[in-house]
């Protein structure tokens, strides 16, 4: 049993520290959205060793973080009688520590923890390292030399985001070796050309098993090799910054046999040549031809056996793909889906439509007869192609709106949700979210997301 004196902590009562760390469970699974299927908290771990606190009593102007901490959790303080010098020690057990840390999110809170005490140190190392975001420089260089003078820190690692590039790069050979326990490594965008070829050396030596791997970066081409050592891999996503081979090519047979979820630009929906088990698809449009993007929906014929959710990103594309063309095509190709994003798809030509805005009575009985032949349809998210910073702007009233709903009753059986764009500032769209409840009534619900990147991230 180890011996920790606290101060500036005011007592608590054991029974509020168990419950307060489930709650901290059940709060963390509830920032789940839409489809994704939420499980009930699990439940707490045996406890390896017994942490014996004695605690000062704080002054009635402490401020510190672990006080406020504390206060937030509503924990029940005892009567002044209490608070004497007999009364005895919590023995608090060092799991249950670990589950209080995780509600001091700023990192320099949990840094003052690490150096409290040891048996504090090793349960809050564990949440301070746990995700790392390297995109600054200066943390990325910090982070490479410490990981390098204790390894031990690299095995705390489950999920980073770094860009590659620089001559900051030169220690990451070194470092991502002794990311063990590496499960979700990200990429983000760069602006440089440096981002064409993947850095291989960097991983020979590693021997992390990937669970997720997120490319905005480098081509393709280059990330073979190490993916074909990443069979455990379930998300994928590959957006590159340069543009694919006109000629085209072919992923290697078997690739990537596990994956359920991919953000993939259009390019390599026709390059595989096993289809994996996905069911969650988010396809990004940018420079094909309309020979091209055609072939691209024809090839989502390929992922019907096993695919539901879908989301397709037409904002950068160069062809004039409406809205009611691309549903008459995925109802033949992918009749089986149940959550659909079309985000960046008119609703007819531009010069057909004489209004500002494209939602209105002549969309909506569109999809009052295609929506139907999408008979497991849950979800449909829909967003036209406003150009950004543009100068035209609309704002549909609540009053036209409501007049809309008229069609919902049309919609199919199996429509539960159903979200459209009803305002355009020129950067972000304002949405109109509907829902169904179990007796067929529909129903705006303010409470559901009003951003496309959270109903896109909710879908896929």
């Amino acid at each position: 049993m180890s011996l920790v004196f606290v101060n500036n902590l005011a007592p608590f009562l054991l029974h509020d520290v168990f419950a307060a760390a489930q709650k901290a469970h059940t709060a963390r699974l509830r920032h789940g959205l839409g489809t994704r299927l939420l499980t009930s908290p699990p439940p707490l771990s045996p406890p390896r060793q017994q942490v014996q606190i004695m605690l000062f009593y704080a002054s009635p102007t402490s401020t510190s973080a672990v006080d406020e901490l504390f206060e937030g959790l509503n924990i029940t303080m005892p009567s002044e009688s209490d608070r004497s010098e007999s009364h005895p020690p919590i023995q608090l057990p060092v799991e249950i520590c670990g589950h209080i840390f995780e509600f001091l999110t700023n990192p320099g809170d949990l840094s003052r923890v690490c150096l409290s005490s040891r048996t504090f140190h090793d349960e809050a190392s564990r949440l301070l390292y746990r995700s790392i975001n390297l995109e600054n420089v200066e943390a990325r260089i910090a982070y490479t030399h410490a990981v390098i003078e204790y390894p031990y820190l690299g095995e705390r690692v489950i999920s980073l985001k770094i860009p590659l590039e620089g001559e900051d790069d030169d220690y990451l050979p070194e470092v991502f070796p002794l990311l063990t326990n590496l499960q979700s490594l990200c990429i983000p965008s760069l602006d440089s050309a440096d981002g064409n070829t993947f850095p291989e050396d960097h991983f020979r030596q590693t021997t992390f098993r990937l669970r997720s791997f997120h490319n905005h970066t480098f081509r393709i081409q280059g990330t073979f090799d190490f993916l074909s050592k990443q069979p455990e891999l379930v998300e994928w996503t590959q957006e590159q910054i340069s543009f694919y081979p006109k000629e085209g090519f072919t992923l290697p047979t078997g690739f990537l046999p596990n994956l359920h979820t991919m953000s993939i630009d259009a390019e390599v929906v026709f390059a595989f040549t096993t289809i994996p088990p996905v069911t969650r698809l988010k396809i990004r449009f940018w420079h094909l031809t309309a020979d091209e993007e055609l072939r691209t929906y024809k090839n989502l014929g390929r992922f019907r056996g096993a695919l539901t959710n879908l989301c397709l990103h037409h904002w950068d594309a160069d062809n004039p793909f409406v809205a009611r063309v691309v549903l008459g095509m995925l109802a033949e190709e992918t009749p089986g889906i149940k959550h659909l994003c079309l985000v960046g798809f008119n609703v007819e030509d531009f010069d057909l439509i004489p209004s500002p805005h494209q939602v209105g009575p002549s969309f909506f009985e569109v999809l009052s007869t295609i929506l139907p032949l999408l008979p497991h349809l849950e979800t449909f998210l829909w967003i036209p192609r406003d150009e950004p910073e543009s100068s035209i702007t609309y704002k549909i009233s609540d009053e036209e709106v409501q007049d809309l709903t008229q069609f919902l009753t049309v919609f199919p059986r199996s429509l539960t949700a159903f979200v459209f764009a009803v305002g355009w500032n020129g950067r972000t769209h304002e949405l109109a979210s509907y829902g169904k409840d179990p007796s067929g009534v529909w129903s705006r619900r303010t409470e559901r997301p009003v951003s496309v990147e959270v109903w896109g991230e909710a879908l896929i």
